[in-house]
């Protein structure tokens, strides 16, 4: 038996349960987009999204100095306030607020914007921006100024195409803080927090491991007993190759396990394996486990023990099967039997479902284009989750502008609204997620599909963790 501690400091786990208690403009949720149009706009607005209501808006140009301007990560910066964290995909590092306070970030990088990091520490705010040319820097959210440029290592030499980095997560241990920051040269390299130093690097290739030329898209961190393992999974999948998910010992660098994601993969997609999306959470027993959605061609939906890279269980229906799974999160709900963890997945098709995982069924379905007689577009982009008067909704974006608030019971459309027809919901976020989602990880930055915010609270939470035994 090994023990996985339970080291989450507050009362109950962050995905256990919606918090009701929300600030006093309401429900909100926070949208990004990229304009298509003509007129080559792109912004950010913040809505009601039970009344569809305009809180805030902020428009700029998409286009700067001939390349293309959008903003990619978007969060609120707490979960009591309008204070945003915009980042774009070119240049800037953007936050403002409902006094159009805005900071560039200094120094500013010509290279594209591929992973950032929101780090509450006390009544501070750190932004951690990292770059396709390697740059990793952490912004004061107040000032715009740096405050800690990381040593990135470059390991060119492994590999001949990009170096940069592609995912962010961070963990606490022994009254330390650690950045991971996984890259498109195979490597998962730690740094120590305060120094910027890097005191790990991982390459996933070696002893077995990732299949070249795949490269570490998502990255999530957890504790088995004394130890910190982490798990990250691939994109730019070959053709004919499943997708894969392992894990390592921060401390030791040591392989715990390296698993192919499917045995059946599109031949004629070449990433046809590639993993969207990464989420631990805990289950009502209080075991600790994996939910991944990926670029399976069967639209299938997986929960892995995250110790020992097995599956548990896998969520399929026939209806999914010529469609794949890009955003999917989990919530605590009810059935019959009692309290459940349910998930609510997008797909590229345009449908929405919200599965059970105790039958493995889904039990609400909507089709976002089921009514439209040419759609121009059928990707839903983001979901993100909030509760409202002890009811739960969900949020969903997609490109063709469109923004959706559906109850989770029966996924009922309670508010749409429309950003243009020609604009790409580009980003998503929503300020309860903060409290009850800090796991939400990335979806590949190679794909237009933009990225969630990690969030990392140095205060409440340490890691995620279960006080249960798993056996092994």
């Amino acid at each position: 038996m090994n023990s996985i501690k339970k080291i989450v400091t507050f009362s109950t786990f962050v995905l256990a349960s919606f918090l009701s208690v929300l600030c006093k403009e309401g429900p909100r949720v926070a949208v990004g987009w990229i304009g298509n149009g003509a007129e080559g706009k792109s912004g950010v607005a913040i809505y009601n999204p039970v009344t569809g209501s305009l809180l805030l808006k902020k428009d700029f140009d998409h286009m700067t100095n001939g390349q293309g301007n959008a903003p990619m990560y978007l969060s609120f910066l707490a979960p009591y306030s309008n204070s945003l964290l915009v980042n774009l995909n070119k240049n800037n590092l953007w936050v403002y607020n409902q006094d159009d306070k805005i900071i560039k970030s200094q120094p500013a990088t010509e290279s594209d914007m591929s992973a950032c990091l929101l780090v509450k520490n006390g009544d501070t705010y750190d932004i951690i921006a990292a770059t396709l040319d390697g740059s990793i820097k952490a912004y004061d959210s107040e000032t715009g100024a740096v405050l800690i440029s990381f040593d990135f290592v470059n390991h060119q030499g492994e590999i001949a195409y990009q170096i940069g980095i592609s995912c962010l997560a961070m963990y606490q241990q022994n009254g330390k803080q650690f950045l991971v920051a996984g890259s498109t040269a195979g490597f998962i390299d730690i740094y120590d927090y305060q120094t910027g130093e890097c005191v790990r690097s991982i390459n996933v290739y070696d002893n077995d491991g990732f299949y070249k030329p795949s490269w570490v898209n998502n990255v999530v961190i957890f504790q088995d007993g004394e130890a910190i393992k982490i798990i990250a999974s691939t994109i730019n999948t070959p053709q004919n190759m499943s997708g894969q998910l392992g894990c390592w010992d921060a401390a030791t660098g040591q392989k715990e396990y390296v698993v192919w994601y499917s045995d059946t993969t599109d031949p004629d997609d070449y990433n046809s394996g590639d993993i969207y999306s990464l989420q631990l959470y805990k289950d009502v027993d209080s075991k600790l486990k994996l939910m991944t959605s990926a670029r399976d061609p069967q639209g299938m939906i997986k929960i892995w023990d995250p110790v020992k890279g097995s599956v548990i269980q896998s969520l399929y229906d026939e209806r999914f099967a010529n469609t794949q799974t890009v955003c999917v999160r989990a919530f605590e709900s009810e059935d019959e039997t009692g309290k459940v963890i349910k998930f609510v997945a997008g797909y590229m098709s345009g449908e929405i479902a919200v599965w059970n995982t105790r039958t493995g069924l889904f039990e609400a379905y909507v089709n976002q284009n089921e009514n439209v007689h040419e759609p121009l577009s059928k990707l839903v982009r983001f979901i993100t989750l909030f509760d409202y008067q002890g009811t739960k909704y969900c949020t969903a974006g997609n490109d063709n502008g469109g923004v959706f608030t559906y109850r989770l019971n029966d996924l009922q459309c309670i508010k749409n609204w429309s950003l243009g027809e020609r604009n790409t919901v580009s980003c998503l976020a929503n300020p309860q997620e903060l409290l009850t989602d800090p796991t939400k990880s990335q979806f590949c930055f190679n794909l237009p599909l933009g990225c969630y915010v990690p969030y990392f609270d140095s205060d409440n939470l340490v890691i995620i963790g279960t006080n249960q035994d798993i056996e092994h």
